[in-house]
């Protein structure tokens, strides 16, 4: 980390030196290399020739290969696309899953479009999760279908972690036209898919939405009420300011707490400031209570 720090200060001559002693870091493997290839990456946004010569002559294969794909990454040069386009066509689940996450930070092309949405139905689970992130971040309008199929594919026997990541996807890309395949999934009897359908649903949906997330609250997952919270915090309509109120009655404490903070975020909003008086003296749980101390501080 220090030598990321510290060598693109200096010229391209004393980053050599770093280089190559990362480059062997790498292959140590877990922490170290993972605090590698970030020096090594910040090296490359100044020193890019030297860091990608190195990378070229080892090429993305081995140990190394899923750490380089994160140098890459970080570099952010268009020009690095048919590395990683290669690479995720590797025998290697580990590696494949490293450039579909490198890919997305390189910028939309139709190319990486492409061979991102054939990654959607590759055999491991991590790569086709990889690869929804990646068409997220990239946003490209083009994805938009096939992110809403395996959205949708649980009644297939899709995986959850999968779809999870394709809901998140539809909010990242703001297409209206994925709205009811959200709205079905933020009922999912799955917390992990309502609560990333609410959260893409906070993204996209007007006061429509606001029924949906006030029916949130009541999801038997606890994350999927937390996001309903999440999603009704930012509303500043009467509904929304009702169903937080609501939530500071709820069973779990976490979902009492986040209730709390969305209410103290509303500023001096006077109905906020009277739900959480009203709500200080039932309160047992002493972490809510601290939670509603510090939203009313300042209030009286």
């Amino acid at each position: 980390r220090a030598l990321g720090a510290l060598a693109p200060a200096g010229g391209a001559a004393e980053a050599k030196g770093a280089i190559g002693a990362l480059f062997e870091a790498l292959g140590r493997e877990g922490p170290v290399a993972i605090a590698a290839a970030g020096a090594l990456g910040a090296i490359g946004s100044r020193c890019y020739d030297e860091v990608q010569a190195v990378i070229l002559a080892q090429g993305l294969r081995g140990a190394a290969g899923p750490y380089l794909c994160r140098v890459l990454a970080a570099c952010g040069r268009p020009a690095d696309r048919p590395q990683l386009l290669a690479a995720l066509k590797d025998e290697s689940a580990v590696l494949r899953r490293a450039a579909a996450d490198a890919l997305g930070a390189l910028g939309a092309a139709a190319a990486v479009t492409e061979a991102l949405i054939f990654a959607l139905s590759d055999e491991s689970i991590s790569v086709r999760a990889a690869a929804a992130r990646a068409l997220g971040v990239l946003r490209d309008p083009a994805a938009a279908g096939a992110l809403a199929a395996t959205a949708a594919e649980g009644a297939g026997g899709g995986d959850p972690v999968v779809q999870a990541a394709a809901i998140r996807a539809l909010g990242q890309l703001g297409d209206p036209a994925a709205l009811p395949t959200l709205r079905l999934l933020a009922d999912a009897p799955a917390g992990v898919l309502a609560s990333a359908a609410l959260e893409a649903l906070a993204q996209l949906a007007g006061a429509e939405g606001e029924p949906i997330f006030v029916r949130g609250l009541d999801h038997p997952d606890p994350e999927a009420a937390k996001a309903a919270v999440r999603a009704l915090a930012g509303r500043r309509t009467g509904a929304a300011l009702e169903g937080l109120r609501r939530a500071l009655g709820h069973a779990r404490w976490d979902v009492r707490a986040a209730a709390v903070e969305a209410l103290g975020a509303r500023g001096h909003e006077p109905a906020a400031a009277a739900a959480l008086r009203e709500r200080l003296p039932a309160e047992e749980d002493p972490l809510v209570r601290q939670a509603l101390g510090r939203a009313l501080r300042g209030r009286d």
